[in-house]
């Protein structure tokens, strides 16, 4: 397969205004020797050898003091090419922004790391809170589409809705999160969440987005191993690709006119003043293990091709770039004494469900989005939707002792592959589900060494059910809650927001070390064997 390039991030300053506790600006400085001149020859180069430059991401430093910035966004819209500019905002003003707009600029990225003043200018400086909003209502007065972009870390990870909620209010048409990555001034500072937190806020963006009537999504590759940012998603020959596209359709630029992998990995791999792109894109060993994902981790992964963790964290986790990536959410597997716990997390390039395997005196399999390799003795099914009954009649044919149990108000449906099942037209071909037993309030799976208790929670569905284990505090919580502020939808045939709520307040009270969300990231406190 040939790779073509796509989308360029071109940092053109490390000129900034302001002193971001989290800035990688101070990765690399300028050059002499490299000029505007140069960088339009080589970009004039690369148009030229492939027609397949989408787009090109203007940031810096602060790009608005850059002295050549409205000619570079001219020339790139007299090219076809359409342009986002990553600012701080503090700078634009109407007469800016006209120009920048004239020049042909397609989209603006307005950066914010708080809801509130106090978080916000605890990060970026005093008074830019105000500064910024002021900057969005001034771009939506313009016209120019824009959207807002926060890093998060420990003092904003409290604001992610009301960020939402503010940039909704502005009116940009979308907003954009990113996990801080310790480079720049990041790099000592220990500013950076919890691997439950993280897993919490993913999980918690579709909810958001839901609630807020905007789109919501992360930048960080590991979102669309969830699932999320299917919009990013690239089909190339039939393949679908996203996360870390380095080498697939994207390479950086950065403000000393070298090649880079991303804008936060300074590893050169080109000289502007000396190559040409295309041959770099061609031949340079970084790109090539990158499009064929030969990182740890990945080339067995189910989500392979749509996430390849992030280079960057692993080069500072582990002096490699192609480790695997210590974020990575694909947990598979789990010990609590002689209970086994396998994870098959939901493949998303079809559109099926997590699944969860406990092996003990008895092995026990929640919801039916996978076949494992095992003898089933019980199958749950957390709620009556397709896709996650899937496999339920093929794991009785392989399994015909198996057990297969639900909630009571969601059997009916089961049994007749009603409306609350299908909810749309299925791609899979599904069988009516015998129910072996109705799970009622309070019912008990014995598995032997865990023993996990049925806990009611309509609201996605009328039968939704939960099952919790209260020595290990393990929770299994089908679509009704992800964990964090995320929630199952409410707007199916039988779903009730007013139940949701009940039953969202109902697991509220719980103490959990580890949720098994329907969908989503497993969110654990636990450590992967």
């Amino acid at each position: 397969m040939k790779f073509f390039p796509e989308v360029i991030h071109i940092d053109i300053t490390d000129q900034c205004n302001l002193k971001c506790r989290h800035c990688r600006g101070n990765l690399y400085p300028t050059r002499e020797g490299y000029t505007f001149d140069t960088l339009k020859k080589r970009l004039s180069e690369i148009i030229s050898d492939y027609h397949s430059i989408k787009w090109v991401k203007i940031s810096g430093g602060e790009p608005l003091l850059y002295d050549r910035l409205f000619d570079l966004i001219a020339f790139l819209h007299r090219a076809g090419i359409k342009t986002i500019l990553q600012t701080n905002g503090t700078l634009l003003s109407e007469a800016c922004l006209n120009k920048l707009k004239n020049s042909g600029l397609t989209k603006i990225q307005l950066s914010i790391e708080g809801a509130t003043q106090k978080i916000n200018d605890s990060i970026r400086g005093k008074g830019t809170f105000e500064r910024i909003v002021n900057a969005a209502k001034l771009i939506k007065k313009s016209g120019i589409p824009f959207a807002m972009r926060t890093t998060i870390m420990k003092r904003n990870i409290n604001e992610i809705e009301g960020i939402v909620k503010l940039a909704k209010s502005v009116g940009a048409n979308e907003v954009g999160f990113r996990r801080v990555i310790p480079v720049g001034n990041a790099a000592s500072a220990n500013i950076d969440i919890s691997e439950w937190q993280y897993a919490e806020f993913l999980n918690g963006l579709n909810t958001l987005a839901r609630k807020y009537d905007i789109s919501v999504f992360c930048g960080d590759p590991n979102a669309n191993s969830l699932g999320l940012n299917k919009n990013l998603l690239m089909d190339k020959s039939g393949l679908e690709l996203g996360g870390c596209t380095i080498g697939i359709n994207s390479f950086c630029i950065n403000s000393g006119g070298y090649i880079t992998p991303c804008s936060m990995i300074n590893l050169r791999l080109g000289d502007l003043l000396k190559d040409r792109i295309s041959d770099v894109w061609e031949n340079n060993f970084f790109f090539k293990k990158m499009r064929n994902r030969e990182t740890e981790g990945c080339q067995k992964c189910v989500n392979r091709n749509v996430c390849g963790g992030c280079r960057a964290i692993s080069f500072i986790k582990y002096g490699d770039y192609f480790k695997r990536d210590p974020r990575c959410l694909m947990k598979n597997n789990f010990k609590f004494g002689n209970t086994a716990l396998t994870v098959a997390p939901k493949r998303i390039t079809k559109n099926i469900c997590n699944s969860y395997l406990f092996k003990d005196k008895l092995t026990l399999q929640i919801d039916a989005g996978h076949i494992f390799n095992e003898k089933i003795d019980v199958l749950v099914l957390t709620h009556c939707h397709y896709d996650h009954i899937v496999y339920a009649s093929e794991i009785k044919k392989r399994n015909p002792c198996c057990k297969v149990m639900c909630g009571k108000q969601d059997a009916e449906s089961l049994s007749k592959l009603d409306k609350n099942v299908l909810l749309k037209k299925s791609k899979f071909h599904l069988e009516p589900v015998k129910i072996d037993r109705i799970l009622n309030q309070g019912d008990i799976i014995n598995l032997g060494n865990l023993k996990f208790s049925v806990i009611e929670t309509p609201g996605h569905t009328k039968g939704s059910i939960c099952l919790y284990e209260k020595n290990k505090k393990i929770l299994i919580t089908g679509d009704t809650w992800y964990g964090g502020f995320g929630h199952g939808n409410t707007n199916s045939p039988s779903g009730s927001e007013e139940q949701m709520a009940c039953s969202l307040k109902k697991l509220s009270k719980l103490k959990v070390n580890l949720i098994l969300p329907g969908h989503y990231s497993v969110i654990s406190r636990y450590v992967e064997t």
